[in-house]
């Protein structure tokens, strides 16, 4: 592998991994506020209403 080839990878997980942290946090966050779902409808991703 490559130098350029290596960086391209490394630079493509780092994209990957910190956007699936960002989502980690914002889905939740975004299901409680705006959309009204209880914290733990949030927490299990289940958005249906009891």
């Amino acid at each position: 592998m490559t130098s350029i080839d290596f960086r391209l990878f490394w630079d493509g997980q780092t994209t990957s991994r910190t956007g699936s942290a960002i989502t980690a946090v914002a889905l939740p966050l975004v299901a409680i506020g705006p959309l009204g779902a209880s914290a733990l409808q949030a927490r299990s991703g289940s958005s249906s209403r009891s």
